[in-house]
């Protein structure tokens, strides 16, 4: 193990020791799932993770978690002390852990939702998805939302079972993986989230349908953590948003995927809920 990763190892440790008696951790971990490229997602939340730690006054770190369902057990545990979920990944984590508490969700042109899009290149010559039978296509990870759950729901809508429907199917890491899986023609189409509105190469693509609206990224902590603490980390995450004075705003909203940060509720997620139980889970 590296000096590096051992310091960090040993800091971790160290808040999570606190954190057990509710007091204020020396590291504040935020955890996020790992909806893109880690190197960019490091980046874009870096001008964020700053002002979390200038106004608190104590060292945050990014944690990007390995997959959707391991954030939700470290967020109980204490080894991560803030987390930002995809919305499968909260629903699924807030039924399972009594100890987690719902703070805010994300925005994203102007609206707590975004949608998932069935893509295809755009020079391809299949223009429905009922065109795509007997041809390649990517999902993303089986717990992403956009990427795997609510696709899945509008091929069942429209009396599709994937696995007869396309003559192979592949999974990728990341929305950006099946991106770019569909526009190097890898697959002849692919399921992405809302990050197919900003894609850079975006016009070499084409949606061919999209999802109902999806609640977007909830913001969470466990109830164990200092009360005066959550308060701040509340007000701080709201404090970011297009409307805001405040003098970090505009470079943190250049980075961050999101635009700010809204105050729904726990049952703002209940269409999230409620699609999972057409998959029995």
């Amino acid at each position: 193990m590296s000096i590096k990763k051992y310091i960090l190892s040993f800091l971790m440790m160290a808040a999570f020791a606190l954190f057990l008696y509710g007091e204020e951790p020396k590291l504040l971990v935020i955890g996020v799932t790992p909806w893109g490229d880690r190197i960019e997602m490091a980046a874009s939340y870096k001008p964020f993770i700053d002002y979390i730690s200038e106004e608190l006054g104590i060292p945050v770190s990014l944690y990007i978690a390995k997959s959707y369902n391991e954030l939700g057990a470290e967020l109980a545990d204490g080894s991560v002390h803030i987390g930002i979920f995809s919305p499968t990944a909260y629903v699924q984590a807030q039924d399972t852990y009594s100890e987690l508490k719902y703070l805010a969700t994300s925005v994203k042109n102007g609206a707590p939702y975004y949608y998932g899009y069935i893509i295809t290149r755009a020079d391809s010559k299949i223009k429905s998805i009922k065109k795509l039978k007997g041809k390649t296509f990517c999902f993303t990870d089986k717990s992403s939302t956009s990427g795997y759950k609510y696709p899945m729901l509008l091929f069942k809508k429209k009396k599709i079972n994937p696995e007869k429907f396309f003559k192979e199917i592949i999974f990728v890491k990341s929305h950006d993986d099946s991106l770019e899986a569909v526009r190097k023609g890898i697959v002849d189409a692919g399921a992405v989230s809302g990050a197919f509105e900003n894609y850079i190469h975006k016009d070499e693509l084409r949606a061919l349908d999209k999802t109902p609206p999806i609640p977007l990224d909830a913001v969470v902590v466990n109830k164990s953590l200092d009360g005066n603490l959550i308060k701040k980390i509340k007000k701080l995450f709201l404090s970011v948003n297009p409307n805001s004075k405040n003098a970090n705003n505009e470079l943190i909203l250049s980075k961050l995927y999101f635009q700010g940060f809204v105050e729904k509720s726990n049952s703002f997620y209940n269409v999230v809920r409620d699609m999972l139980k057409e998959f029995n889970e």
